[in-house]
């Protein structure tokens, strides 16, 4: 395994704003072939628990979701943590990438919705329509 350089990072600690956001739709939203969107997992900075991402903690993230399973909310408990239902899940993550963008910078990756969870689809299909109405 090749040694990686040491990343030399700043902190971060501008406080992080939560704006969900699509970042680019990747296929026609009328597509047979899949549901696939490009999403932001996290931005850099401080979240409102106290915890600093900086750019070493969102380069891991990055690694870390490539291959995730996507759920359709969060674990409300440990327990819900430890014990998701194959029923929660949504999709998975692909394409994982640190995204330097001026700020603290963020993760994007690419989210594959499953069939199953058209339902999720129509809801991000009506929030591409209304992003561009043409």
């Amino acid at each position: 395994m090749l040694e990686q350089p040491p990343v030399q990072t700043v902190p971060c600690e501008e406080q992080i704003r939560i704006d969900g956001q699509i970042v680019e739709q990747l296929s026609a939203v009328s597509s047979e072939d899949g549901h696939a969107v490009r999403v932001t997992i996290i931005q850099g900075g401080r979240s409102k628990n106290g915890y600093v991402y900086d750019e070493a903690a969102l380069r891991q993230i990055a690694r870390l979701i490539e291959g995730a399973q996507a759920y359709a909310d969060h674990a409300r408990s440990t327990e819900d943590q430890l014990n998701r239902s194959v029923r929660d899940v949504v999709g998975f993550y692909q394409d994982a990438a640190y995204v330097a963008d001026g700020g603290c910078g963020r993760v994007d990756a690419t989210l594959h919705i499953f069939e199953a969870a058209d339902w999720l689809w129509s809801i991000i299909k009506e929030a591409c329509d209304w992003a561009d109405p043409s």
